[in-house]
Formats: C-alpha cells, structure tokens, sequence
C-alpha cells in the first residue's frame, strides 16, 4: 500500500512542476525564477532518483525521475527564456 501511495504522491508532486513549466513558458517576460532554486531541487531530485534505484524503491525512484525530466525541462525554459 504505501509504494502505491508513494508513487502517486510522487506523481502529483510531478504535476506541480509541470504547471511551472506552462507558466514560464507562457510568460512574456523571461522566468523568474532562481537559478539556485532551480539546480538545487535538480539535484535534489536527481539524487532521490538515484537512491530509489539504488535500494530498489519504486514509490522513491519513479516519482523523482519524472520529477527530474521536468525540472530539467524548466530549467531548459529558463535557460531559453533568460537567453534568448
């Protein structure tokens, strides 16, 4: 029961980050969001993914993945709309 949950859990969370991308993304003004921010749950997320596979973990490591390839993603739309 709690892998469940956790995964679902982990999902939703995913789900947040993914509305931040839609928004940086449709902004007119470049993002403004912090770039520590940013690297910082990056890493974190990334991290968590890797302990998750580490100890074989689902609700851990499938939850953070996604939210790794988002958050790569946002920060990728940062990055774009920082810069260009």
């Amino acid at each position: 029961m709690w892998e469940y949950l956790g995964t679902t859990i982990g999902l939703v969370a995913s789900l947040s980050i993914a509305a931040q991308i839609w928004t940086a993304w449709n902004a007119p003004d470049p993002a403004s969001l912090s770039p520590v921010y940013l690297l910082t749950f990056l890493f974190l997320f990334l991290f968590w993914t890797l302990y998750g596979l580490r100890f074989n973990r689902k609700a851990i490591w499938m939850g953070n993945l996604i939210a790794t390839v988002f958050q790569t993603t946002l920060v990728a739309v940062w990055v774009f709309k920082t810069y260009h």
